[in-house]
C-alpha cells in the first residue's frame, strides 16, 4: 500500500499441463493439451478465495494444398471459484466447437468461412446484497462468418467479410468489416479498413442484482448490445533492411455504451444499467525499429489518444461521461537489445504513460531491464529488474503501488 503496510493480497497457485502432438499422415496433425490447477488468494482480513479449474483443447488440422487448409477445434474449460468466509462462489463450465476452412477460388479469390458454437453452463451462488437472478443459466451463443480477400490487381486486394453473431440476450447481430490495401512496392504497405463489432450483454448486464443501505442496482432486462463502428488507415514500410515502422490512424465511433440510470422509486436509490453514453475515440498509432550496428537493435512506439463522449437524450447522468473506464492520453516506449559478445545478452525498456485526468494518476516513466549471461546452451544466469525508477508508482484509481523489483535467477534449457 501507499503508507507501506500490506495489502494483504498473497497468492499461491499449483498447476500442471500436458500436450500432446500427433502427424498420422503428410496432410493431417492433431494436437491435444490440457490443464489443471489449484490455488488461493488471501485478500484483507481474514478472507480469502480458493479458485480451480482445468481444461483440454483437441484440435485437428488438415492441409490439403498449399493454398487451402481446414481447422476444426473443440474445447471444454472449467474454472471454480469460492470467497470465504461465506462470500459467495461460482463455476463455469463452457464447451465449445469452432470450424475454419481458407481455399483458394479462381486464381484471383481466397475465400475463409466457418463457423462456432458455445454453450456456458454457469452457477451463481451470491451473498444477500450481491446476487445474480436467476442464479443459473445455460447460455448458448453461435456464429457464421465468410470473408474474400481478392486481388483485384498485383498491386491491390480488396479483403470483405460478412460474421452473424447469435447471442442468447438480443438475437443477431451482423458484423461487417472490409479492407483494402495497396502495395506500390515490395517495401511498402497502404491500407485502409471500416469494420463493425459490438459488446453483448453479459448476465452482469441483466441479472445482477446489488444491495445497500438505501441503494439498489439491478441489471436490465433491455440491455442492448455496446456498439463500435471502427475506421482505420496506415501504412507500413521497410525503406532499407535495418529499419522499419507502421503508422495507423483510427477514428473508432461508439454508441449504446453501458451507464449507471435512476429509476423512478420513491423508497430509495434505485439504479438500473442502461445504454446512455455515445462518443468518439480518434489518434494515432506508430512504431519502428532499427538495428543501428549488428548487435544493437532499438525499437519504439507510441499511442496519441483523444476521447470525446456525451450523454444520450434521456440518460440520468449522475455519474460522468468516463464512468466506463479512463485511459492515458499518450504512451511511449523505447526498448534497447544488446548482444554484448557470444553469450551476453543485455535488454532494456523504457515506457512513459501519460496522466489519467479523470482517474486522479499522475504520469509516469519507468525503466525495466534484464541482463542474461549463457554459461552453457543450457544453463543462464539473469539479473532482471522491473520499475527501476522509483521506488513505487500507481497505475490505475484505486491500485495498490507497484514498487521496484529486482531479481537474481539461473535459466535451465532442456
Amino acid at each position: 500500500m501507499l503508507d507501506g503496510t500490506s495489502a494483504g493480497d498473497d497468492w499461491r497457485r499449483l498447476g500442471a499441463g500436458l500436450r500432446v502432438d500427433w502427424t498420422p499422415d503428410e496432410r493431417d496433425t492433431v494436437s491435444l493439451h490440457g490443464d489443471i490447477f489449484a490455488g488461493r488468494a488471501d485478500e484483507p482480513g481474514d478472507a480469502h478465495e480458493d479458485v480451480s479449474g482445468h481444461n483440454i483443447v483437441l484440435r485437428w488440422n488438415r492441409e490439403t494444398s498449399a493454398n487451402e487448409n481446414l481447422q476444426v477445434q473443440a474445447f471444454y474449460d472449467r474454472i471454480r471459484r469460492v470467497s470465504k468466509p461465506d462470500a459467495g462462489s461460482f463455476y463455469v463450465n463452457t464447451f465449445d466447437v469452432d470450424l475454419q476452412h481458407s481455399l483458394q477460388v479462381g486464381g484471383r479469390h481466397q475465400l475463409v468461412w466457418g463457423g462456432g458454437a458455445r454453450l456456458v453452463d454457469y452457477q451463481i451462488n451470491g451473498t444477500p446484497s450481491f446476487y445474480f437472478a436467476p442464479a443459473s443459466r445455460n447460455l448458448f451463443l453461435g456464429n457464421i462468418f465468410v470473408q474474400d480477400t481478392v486481388a483485384l490487381t498485383d498491386a491491390v486486394s480488396l479483403t470483405a467479410g460478412l460474421k452473424a453473431e447469435s447471442d442468447p440476450y438480443v438475437g443477431f447481430s451482423l458484423l461487417p468489416n472490409v479492407r483494402l490495401a495497396v502495395r506500390p512496392s515490395a517495401s511498402t504497405l497502404l491500407w485502409a479498413s471500416a469494420a463493425r463489432a459490438v459488446r453483448s450483454p453479459t448476465p452482469f448486464d441483466v441479472d445482477v442484482e446489488e444491495r445497500a443501505p438505501g441503494v439498489r442496482l439491478s441489471g436490465n432486462r433491455d440491455f442492448r448490445t455496446e456498439k463500435l463502428t471502427a475506421f482505420e488507415v496506415g501504412l507500413r514500410a521497410q525503406p532499407m533492411s535495418e529499419v522499419s515502422f507502421s503508422i495507423t490512424g483510427f477514428f473508432h465511433r461508439y454508441d449504446d455504451l453501458r451507464t449507471v440510470e435512476l429509476a423512478a422509486d420513491p423508497s430509495l436509490l434505485s439504479l438500473y444499467w442502461g445504454n446512455g453514453l455515445k462518443g468518439d475515440s480518434y489518434g494515432v498509432e506508430a512504431w519502428a525499429s532499427a538495428s543501428p550496428l549488428p548487435w544493437w537493435t532499438l525499437s519504439a512506439g507510441a499511442t496519441l489518444l483523444r476521447q470525446d463522449f456525451e450523454f444520450k437524450e434521456g440518460a440520468s447522468a449522475i455519474l460522468p461521461t468516463w464512468q466506463n473506464g479512463v485511459d492515458p492520453g499518450h504512451t511511449f516506449n523505447l526498448r534497447s537489445s544488446m548482444d554484448l559478445g557470444a553469450s551476453v545478452t543485455l535488454d532494456l525498456d523504457l515506457r512513459s504513460v501519460g496522466k489519467l485526468r479523470n482517474g486522479g494518476v499522475p504520469a509516469y516513466t519507468e525503466l525495466g531491464g534484464r541482463l542474461a549471461w549463457n554459461v552453457s546452451d543450457r544453463f543462464a544466469l539473469t539479473l532482471s529488474g522491473a520499475n527501476l525508477l522509483y521506488d513505487d508508482h500507481v497505475e490505475y484509481p484505486g491500485g495498490d503501488a507497484i514498487s521496484r523489483k529486482v531479481l537474481l535467477g539461473l535459466e535451465w534449457r532442456p
